[in-house]
């Protein structure tokens, strides 16, 4: 876990773990050219393999622009770890409101689906 006030690539402030995985575990921070919030995204493997198949992801996410999906702007490796970087959207994540609502009706998962396609 990273700590709140850790500077990431003397630009990125850690304030606080929003999310954890099998695979990493997401944050908040402070980007300090811009002042924004920002999500990043850590991921604990960084196999070459692994390496090659996660900067092909960031540049193919990075191209994507749809208002469902949260815009990446960076990826960079520190500390043996690879980081993500992509558009902060405050609000409850799917889990979330998975444990409040419970399941979506089908009807509405395939609306999103149309949407994002």
């Amino acid at each position: 876990m990273i700590q709140a006030g850790k500077i990431l690539q003397e630009r990125y402030v850690i304030e606080k773990q929003i999310g954890q995985g099998g695979m990493g575990a997401v944050y908040v921070a402070t980007d300090k050219r811009f002042g924004s919030k920002v999500a990043i995204k850590e991921t604990l493997f960084n196999a070459e393999d692994f390496r090659r198949a996660f900067e092909r992801e960031a540049q193919i996410l990075n191209n994507m622009r749809h208002p469902a999906l949260p815009r990446v702007s960076d990826y960079f490796s520190e500390d043996g770890k690879l980081f993500l970087v992509m558009e902060y959207i405050e609000g409850a994540d799917l889990s979330e409101i998975l444990k409040l609502n419970g399941a979506f009706e089908m009807n509405d998962v395939y609306r999103w689906a149309d949407e994002l396609l």
